[in-house]
Formats: structure tokens, sequence, C-alpha cells
């Protein structure tokens, strides 16, 4: 099983580089109803586990030139699951400001789905969630494995209860 004990490499978080951590995690907070788990100067993580970045000090962390960090590559998307989808689209649409990457599209399996901008350009896509039946999911296209079970470690815990995620990584690190 690949989310067993035994795997000694872990997925912490996904850092989301922004060039404005307080208009970033006001987007976050409002449109995608996101909770604020830990809160530092450069960075803050969210109760998806997503951690928003600091522009000014992430160039300094990885020793590069701040036009050397590209947005709007439509390459990486931040994926959500909604319960209620028209309700969400109904919020959603209360933001003027929202760019869409395109409007509500209905994907093979019949689902819904909507994707757009966040701030910096990043993709955000929101599912319409469905009720499976366990016996269902080997049969179905969605026979994968649920990365939110995954992202349930050690690690991302103490690093979301403590908010000191540079030593909770080298302790990881220093374990071997």
């Amino acid at each position: 099983m690949i989310c067993s004990d035994e795997v000694d490499m872990r997925f912490v978080c996904g850092k989301v580089i922004v060039t404005d951590i307080h208009r970033s995690t006001a987007f976050y907070e409002d449109v995608l109803m996101q909770d604020v788990v830990v809160r530092k100067d450069h960075y803050v993580v969210l109760s998806s586990g997503i951690m928003l970045f600091d522009l000014t000090v992430w160039k300094e962390y990885i020793l590069i030139a701040e036009t050397d960090v590209r947005f709007s590559n439509n390459d990486v998307v931040l994926s959500f699951e909604e319960n209620d989808f028209d309700d969400f689209l109904s919020h959603l649409k209360s933001f003027s400001d929202i760019e869409l990457v395109h409007d509500t599209i209905k994907k093979p399996n019949g689902l819904r789905i909507i994707r757009f901008y966040d701030p910096d350009h990043h993709v955000i896509e929101v599912n319409e969630t469905k009720n499976i039946n366990p016996d269902d999911i080997l049969k179905s296209e969605m026979a994968f494995l649920d990365l939110r079970t995954c992202a349930t470690t050690e690690v991302l815990s103490s690093c979301c209860l403590t908010g000191d995620i540079d030593s909770v990584s080298e302790n990881k690190l220093n374990k071997k």
C-alpha cells in the first residue's frame, strides 16, 4: 500500500508562491472558504493543507531573481470538491473580479467542474462531488488513490499544529 507507514518519503504540503500574502489569504478565505490554520509573516497554511508563501521570501530561499518566478503557466491546478455545486457557483458569481479559465463544463462522468484563477493566476478548479458506493469505485473511472488520506501524515499534522514548517521538515529529514 502506497500510504503505509513503511514509506519514508511523505508529501507534506503544496506551496503556492504569491505576490501579496494578504490579498491571496483573503481570496482563499473568501472565495474558497478556507480557514487559516497557521499565520506567519511570510506564509499561511490553509485548512486544506495548502501553504501560501510570499514571493519576496521565496526568491531568497531558492536563490533566484524575483523575475525568474513565472506566474500564469496553466501547468499546475489546485483542485477542490464541493458538495453543493450550485450554491458554490452562486457564491463565486458574487465576486466580480474572478477571472474564469472557462465556464462550468460537464465532464464525461456527468459531474460539473469550473476553473478560474487566483490573484496570481494559479489555476483553481472546483469539482462537483458525487456520492459513490465504495463497491463501485474499482469499476468506475474514479479508481484512484485518495491523496487526502496520504496528506494526513504526522508531518503535516505537526506542521499545522505548531506552525513551524521549517523545523518539522528538518526533523523529518534528519530522522534517517
